[in-house]
């Protein structure tokens, strides 16, 4: 049973129908043009109209009860006045004309004081559970169009989605069979060499330790990773920048060096077409999905979709190809020690 059909027979059902169509119109049009638009399969497709057929139908019982409740109020008030009108002294009003505009006042606050104990707080309440209801029903329906939606453009615009991003993509590298799986590095924002900040949870991991956790998971399970970037090789390429900057590049450099010795199928290819270290844009590559980061991961967007990844791929090694391209790797010992000296001429 899709998660469709048990939003359709489950009793949260009306709850959940009306968050969407009280709490969420933009939600409630992206998932129309979803239906509408071909990405999801014919029964998919067909099951979401049909559910949000429903929950206009419950958006309008809702608003029938509102109205319900507001000629109630009238009713009520007209009868309590007939009730009460035999029993009021007309002639001491006529003498003393103050009793009216009291009468008024009092009907009025007896009227509004109903209103707000069996009316709104009615409504505050029921609305309050609706919340409550859809919120566990939003993961499921994000999951509904994460398998479905393709192509799906993600905004990321903090360091930590841009962190979150990037995990899940090399975490769905990993999770791919077969040798076929890989990553390819286009550049490097150091989205690894961040600082670790603890939230609020001190035993949840922060986004930078996850990241860092899929890094070497690649490795050890011996992912086939490539990463293009044009090197700076010597000191004059670094100019005026702060020493700091540099002592980065360097623990960077080390961390590849690491890297090559731990894993058979990782290349690091120097190549003048890429993106150098610490450039204003980045990018990750797999077969389901394209990350671009800005800057060191300060916003960025994901799309997820095999074809374009494909297509982007396919034109950026088409781009690297005729450009000189020096490749580091395990396989062949001299090229590494050859990033060693790099990195003890730069220290020196």
């Amino acid at each position: 049973m899709s998660i469709l059909d048990k939003l359709q027979t489950s009793e949260e059902d009306k709850i959940v129908r009306a968050q969407i169509m009280l709490f969420d119109s933009d939600l409630r049009r992206a998932l129309e043009r979803t239906a509408a638009g071909g990405q999801l399969t014919s029964d998919d497709s067909r099951n979401l109209r049909q559910w949000l057929q429903s929950s206009r139908q419950a958006k309008r019982r809702y608003q029938y009860r509102l109205r319900l409740y507001g000629i109630a109020i009238f009713l009520v008030s007209f009868a309590a006045g007939l009730l009460i009108s035999p029993r009021i002294p007309i002639e001491g009003l006529k003498s003393n004309r103050a009793w009216i505009p009291f009468f008024i006042s009092l009907a009025i606050l007896l009227v509004a004081l109903f209103k707000d104990i069996f009316v709104e707080r009615n409504v505050d309440s029921a609305l309050k559970e609706i919340t409550l209801q859809s919120e566990r029903t939003k993961a499921d329906i994000h999951d509904i169009l994460e398998r479905n939606l393709r192509p799906r453009i993600t905004q990321l615009d903090s360091r930590e989605k841009v962190l979150e991003a990037a995990s899940n993509v090399l975490g769905e590298a990993l999770n791919e069979s077969g040798d076929d799986r890989f990553v390819v590095f286009v550049g490097a924002a150091s989205l690894s060499t961040q600082k670790v900040t603890k939230g609020e949870d001190e035993y949840k991991s922060s986004p930078v330790e996850d990241y860092k956790n899929r890094l070497m998971n690649l490795d050890l399970a011996k992912v086939n990773v490539k990463r293009y970037i044009d090197l700076m090789t010597t000191r004059k390429e670094f100019g005026g920048r702060r020493r700091e900057t540099l002592s980065e590049y360097l623990e960077w450099l080390e961390k590849q060096i690491d890297r090559l010795n731990s894993n058979p199928n990782y290349y690091l290819i120097d190549c003048k077409r890429a993106q150098p270290w610490g450039g204003s844009r980045s990018s990750i590559i797999t077969h389901e999905a394209f990350l671009d980061i800005v800057g060191e991961g300060e916003s960025g967007f994901l799309v997820k979709g095999e074809d374009i990844a494909k297509i982007i791929l396919s034109s950026s090694e088409r781009l690297f190809a005729p450009a000189n391209q020096h490749p580091y790797y395990s396989k062949d010992n001299k090229t590494i020690q050859l990033l060693d000296d790099v990195v003890k001429k730069l220290r020196s």
